[in-house]
């Protein structure tokens, strides 16, 4: 494989990780709207933490634009969240072992997302946004891992090649969907 390829191969990992980190900010978001309603909070809570990032601790106060504060957390989550995805792809790219196994794959994407929890909520947060450090760890570890990790994961298993990935763990029958036909199918009789 050339260098062009590769590198055109790696840039394609690197913008298919950050659409798919895109994508899976929008399923994140929702879960933490969904819990934050469950808790018996405010349905926007979420996205207005993630508003003040940009805006500042005062963008949190009741008087503050709602319309700005959730305009502003949307485009600072979906940013953050392909520059994220990005970042998984490019490691997809680089390390063919990802490729190779959807075991291996999923279990980076989960990784990933256990990460993001510990390096966003310990050590960012804390420094930087103290209004994150309130939030149900719980609900955070899962929004991260569940529905933000293994949804990426589960997104670039459709760039991975069929043939690349082991149809059986055991050794049985594939299933229908990955049987490679062995001659041509017959055709089907006119009437």
């Amino acid at each position: 494989m050339s260098m062009a390829h590769r590198l055109a191969e790696q840039r394609a990992w690197i913008i298919a990780g950050a659409g798919t980190g895109v994508l899976a900010g929008l399923s994140f978001v929702a879960f933490k709207v969904v819990m934050a309603l469950l808790l018996g909070g405010s349905a926007l809570l979420p996205v207005r933490n993630i508003g003040a990032m940009a805006l500042g601790e005062q963008s949190l106060l009741p008087g503050y634009s709602l319309a700005l504060v959730v305009a502003v957390g949307m485009l600072v989550h979906s940013l953050l969240a392909g520059m994220y995805g990005a970042a998984f792809g490019f490691v997809v790219g680089i390390a063919s072992v990802l490729r190779g196994s959807r075991l291996a794959l999923l279990a980076a994407a989960a990784g990933m997302g256990f990460l993001l929890w510990i390096v966003n909520l310990y050590i960012f947060a804390p420094l930087l946004f103290p209004w994150f450090t309130e939030n149900n760890a719980a609900v955070e570890i899962t929004a991260r891992i569940i529905f933000f990790g293994l949804p990426i994961g589960l997104l670039l298993l459709r760039r991975v090649s069929p043939d690349s990935i082991p149809t059986s763990i055991a050794g049985g029958e594939a299933p229908v969907t990955q049987r490679r036909l062995k001659s041509k199918p017959a055709s089907v009789p006119s009437r």
